[in-house]
C-alpha cells in the first residue's frame, strides 16, 4: 500500500503553508511522522515542486516524486495529483492508495490504521476523514488506485464514486485552508499536547 502526501509550494491564503512551522517544526512533518508510525504503508511518497519540502522529506527518508507544474496551481486538486502519480508510476488498479494531507498536525497514526481496516472490512470504495459534524477533516482518503484514477471529479464537495463511501470520524479534525483555520489548529494542538 502506498501513501502519497501532496505538498505544492504555492498557497495564496497561507504563504508556504505546507512547510510553515507549526509548534516548532514544518507542518508536513506531522503527516510524515503519522504515516511512518502507522506502520501500514509499503511506501510513503511526498509529491512536491518545492526544494525545501524535498529537503524535509529527505530528512525523514521519504521517497520523493516531482509534482508537475501543471498540477501545482490553485486550480489543481489533490485527486488530480493522485491520478497523475498512479498513471505515471503504473500502480496496479487493485492496489490501495492513501492520500494524506500535508497540513494535518492533529492526525493520529491509529486513525490511519483504523480507517484502513474499515476500508478493507467493508470492501469500501473510499474511506475518508471527517469531523464530528461530518465535514471533510482534511486528513486522509483511502481508495484503490482504480478509484483515484477514474473517479476524481467533485460535485459540490462530494466524490462521484460508485459503491460504498465511508466517512471516518476523527477527533480534533480541521481542514486548514485559511489563516483562521491555522490559528484554530494551533489552539487544538496546544490542547492535545498541553
Amino acid at each position: 500500500m502506498i501513501a502519497l502526501i501532496p505538498a505544492r509550494s504555492g498557497s495564496k491564503r497561507i504563504p508556504g503553508k505546507n512547510k510553515k512551522f507549526f509548534h516548532g517544526k514544518p507542518i508536513i512533518a506531522y503527516s510524515i511522522e503519522a504515516a511512518q508510525e502507522a506502520g501500514i504503508f509499503d511506501q510513503i511518497y511526498v509529491s512536491t515542486d518545492d526544494g525545501e519540502i524535498q529537503g524535509i522529506a529527505r530528512s525523514y527518508e521519504i521517497d520523493l516524486t516531482y509534482r508537475p507544474l501543471g498540477l501545482a496551481d490553485d486550480d489543481s486538486g489533490t485527486e488530480e495529483v493522485m491520478a497523475e502519480f498512479i498513471k505515471r508510476t503504473k500502480v496496479p488498479d487493485a492496489d490501495i492508495m492513501c492520500c494524506i494531507y500535508a497540513t494535518a498536525p492533529t492526525m493520529k497514526p491509529r486513525d490511519l490504521i483504523c480507517a484502513y481496516q474499515t476500508f478493507v472490512v467493508n470492501n469500501a470504495s473510499m474511506v475518508y476523514s471527517v469531523d464530528h459534524m461530518g465535514v471533510d477533516a482534511g486528513q486522509f482518503y483511502f481508495a484503490s488506485a482504480y478509484t483515484f484514477r477514474n473517479f476524481r471529479v467533485h460535485d459540490k464537495g462530494s466524490w462521484k464514486i460508485p459503491g460504498q463511501v465511508i466517512k471516518y470520524v476523527v477527533e480534533n479534525g480541521i481542514d486548514i485552508n485559511t489563516p483562521e483555520d491555522w490559528d484554530e489548529a494551533v489552539e487544538i494542538y496546544s490542547g492535545m499536547v498541553g
